[in-house]
């Protein structure tokens, strides 16, 4: 079973972490994303989105004093990166 971390930085501070195993990680970074970007109210267009098969990574680009980043990271696969995607997609709908 594999492992990720969840980490979210505020102003390149570490605010906030979670270390989670692949049965969790789509649902905890999900629930990561709600509570950083969701309630914060940022608008979809002021997040950028990077991912390689080590890291995904979201972070705000709106300018505010408090800048987010929410990262995952370990070993992924383009379909857990595509399922987050998705899932993070359904957020806005």
């Amino acid at each position: 079973m594999e492992t990720f971390e969840i980490l979210a930085f505020e102003y390149q501070d570490l605010y906030g972490g979670l270390i989670t195993d692949s049965n969790n990680v789509l649902e905890e970074f999900v629930e990561f994303y709600k509570r950083y970007f969701i309630n914060y109210e940022l608008p979809r267009e002021s997040i950028s989105f990077i991912s390689s098969l080590m890291f995904i990574s979201y972070t705000d680009k709106s300018g505010g004093d408090k800048p987010l980043m929410l990262m995952l990271i370990g070993k992924l696969n383009k379909t857990l990166i595509e399922k987050i995607k998705l899932e993070i997609e359904k957020l806005y709908n």
